[in-house]
């Protein structure tokens, strides 16, 4: 008697921890960390403008940082080069697979030459042309080692991950 009410207790025991972790793993966030690269498509030998996503869990929290170009704050570029930043990411947001944040940037923030999580660039100086827009809203989908981001009026740009 005392030793099926002991195997009784064993077993809702161990049924109530399993079924904790599975309600804890079905609620916690994709795990995100490291690098992710989105190639342009338009790239030549004298001019790289790859956009990337770094992402860094500090205390538990998910932190990014968005490396990106001018044109994600301009109507068009006519007659200049392109300007390049890096912004962290505001209002970030993931929930199952889906993610969502925003950037906001000022022209101080823009710099003539590519501004990257990967290779620092010594005397990068200010872009000087100046940006129409300051805020811009970014969303997407997680897809294993790879993101599908989509912001308007700009064709969806696959991110994947390059480290961590």
């Amino acid at each position: 008697m005392i030793r099926s009410i002991r195997y009784s207790f064993l077993l809702l025991s161990l049924c109530l921890v399993v079924s904790t972790a599975f309600a804890q793993q079905e609620k916690s966030p994709i795990p995100l960390s490291g690098i992710y690269e989105y190639i342009y498509e338009y790239n030549t030998k004298d001019l790289i403008e790859n956009h990337y996503l770094e992402f860094k869990n500090a205390n538990g929290k998910i932190e990014g940082t968005y490396y990106g170009t001018s044109d994600d704050f301009d109507e068009a570029r006519e007659g200049y080069l392109v300007g390049f930043f890096s912004a962290s990411m505001k209002n970030l947001v993931i929930q199952g697979s889906s993610i969502s944040f925003e950037v906001e940037v000022k022209d101080a923030d823009m710099f003539s030459k590519p501004v990257t999580p990967l290779k620092k660039v010594e005397k990068n100086t200010p872009w000087g042309v100046g940006i129409r827009y300051t805020t811009r809203a970014y969303h997407g989908e997680i897809k294993g080692n790879a993101m599908i981001i989509k912001t308007k009026g700009f064709k969806e740009r696959v991110f994947r991950k390059i480290n961590n």
